[in-house]
């Protein structure tokens, strides 16, 4: 066995124990301890040590099969790309710190593991991205969606089998009411405040120009479209972030400006290629989650069909027929993952609004995740003073946050306090790294 072999196997050899030990106390108490994260790296660095030392005894001849520098720099970019993943990830807390210092432990080792350098230090980062959270989205997604069977199909269909043939006429004109009562309410809600409907338009035009600059940019200059692909799925999740804690106009203001220098405005065409599509996913994102939540909250699934011939369908058609097919089959491709992502994400947000646990004041300790609607009613409480009390991140409540909070919940008669329901993350990042080792790549590219 080569010596860079042997290298690899004591990368894998750390990986295994990294995966056991991190993996159960991340699973015991929601919790990967700092000591292990840096007991990992320092061995993983010592492996980077003993690889460059001999490359340098082979750039003297006195050893052969070495590593050359272009495998220490494709390793850097690759770390540093990857980090800035996992930092992102973290600052909208999409992760807790404990996991986002996990990927970037995994992506120091996942070089080691590839030797000798078989990886793409700019795809490789999204790929293992694509690997982590295309196989825990769908364990979420096939949970929520049983529980929302379970708790709202399964109740309706009962309810319509009870009805009877005979009334169904009658329940339908009473749900379709509903829904356009509802829909008037939106219409009515932005003539009510037009200067306010005004104003989120205007900013939601400026994201989508923006993002579609930075697609744009980079599709001609980059020939990776998973990799401009994962910069436009991270822009969209940042987006939202960043607007809360910079404030919206100022977000909005910035990128409107960068927008005069990211589009080529003389060849215009590619842009508006990529704002049209990805106007069109996010309006049915959005008619998707509203349309969803509506339809579950009001026993009207059985209208979903018709509402979405008639809301859907038919715009989508009418683009279809004066676009060309062309035009049209891009635009279905949009509107279709469009309204998917916003079912599936109704689905999701039902799951952590209503499968929640709950403690009591007296058993609230650090790193319990508070739910957002608990969040809310405490920011919206001025006589609410905590040090941090304005962030809440991903990780729980801080050691320094606890006791303020037992006072605040005995002023205030609270008896249980909900909390996020959470699920050990840490198998499904090995997993992640694991699945791009043995693929050379994501899941994804068997049918993209």
């Amino acid at each position: 066995m080569t010596f860079i072999r042997c290298v690899q196997a004591l990368a894998a050899l750390l990986y295994g124990a990294s995966l056991v030990v991190m993996v159960r106390t991340d699973m015991a108490g929601q919790k990967i301890r700092n000591r292990h994260l840096v007991a990992a790296v320092a061995a993983a660095s010592a492996c980077y040590l003993l690889l460059y030392g001999h490359s340098l005894f082979g750039r003297e001849g006195l050893a052969a099969g070495y590593l050359t520098f272009p495998f220490y720099r494709d390793a850097g970019i690759y770390v540093a790309c990857s980090m800035l993943a996992a930092f992102t990830l973290w600052w909208t807390d999409m992760w807790p710190a404990g996991d986002a210092k996990l990927f970037m432990l995994l992506s120091l080792l996942f070089p080691l593991l590839t030797l000798p350098g078989r990886f793409d230090p700019w795809r490789s980062p999204v790929s293992i991205l694509i690997n982590v959270f295309i196989p825990a989205s769908a364990f979420l997604l096939v949970r929520s969606t049983w529980f929302v069977w379970r708790v709202y199909m399964e109740p309706q269909g009962e309810f319509l089998a009870r009805l009877g043939w005979s009334r169904l006429p009658e329940y339908l004109l009473q749900a379709r009411r509903s829904v356009w009562a509802w829909l008037r309410g939106g219409v009515s809600g932005a003539a009510a405040d037009p200067l306010g409907f005004l104003a989120r338009c205007l900013r939601w035009l400026v994201s989508m120009a923006f993002v579609s600059g930075v697609v744009s940019l980079l599709s001609g200059r980059v020939g990776s479209t998973l990799l401009v692909s994962g910069v436009c799925f991270g822009l969209m999740l940042a987006w939202q972030k960043a607007e809360q804690r910079l404030g919206a106009w100022v977000v909005s203001g910035g990128a409107a400006l960068a927008c005069a220098f990211l589009v080529d405005w003389n060849e215009p065409a590619s842009f508006l290629r990529f704002f049209s599509g990805l106007s069109v996913f996010s309006l049915s994102t959005q008619w998707g989650m509203s349309l969803t939540r509506r339809l579950l909250e009001e026993r009207g699934l059985v209208l979903a069909p018709v509402l979405g011939v008639f809301g859907w369908g038919l715009p989508m058609s009418v683009v279809y027929a004066i676009g060309g097919a062309g035009l049209g089959r891009t635009f279905l491709v949009w509107a279709v993952l469009g309204g998917a992502f916003g079912i599936c994400y109704i689905f999701l947000k039902i799951l952590e609004e209503q499968d929640r646990p709950c403690v009591a004041p007296d058993g609230l300790v650090p790193n319990l995740v508070l739910a957002p609607s608990f969040i809310e009613r405490l920011r919206a409480d001025p006589d609410f003073e905590i040090e941090d009390g304005d962030t809440f991140y991903a990780d729980g409540l801080m050691p320094w946050q606890v006791d303020p909070l037992k006072h605040w919940c005995a002023r205030n008669g609270v008896v249980l306090v909900p909390l996020r329901s959470t699920m050990s993350f840490a198998l499904w990042i090995f997993l992640g790294f694991f699945i791009t080792w043995v693929l050379k790549g994501h899941v994804l590219q068997f049918a993209y």
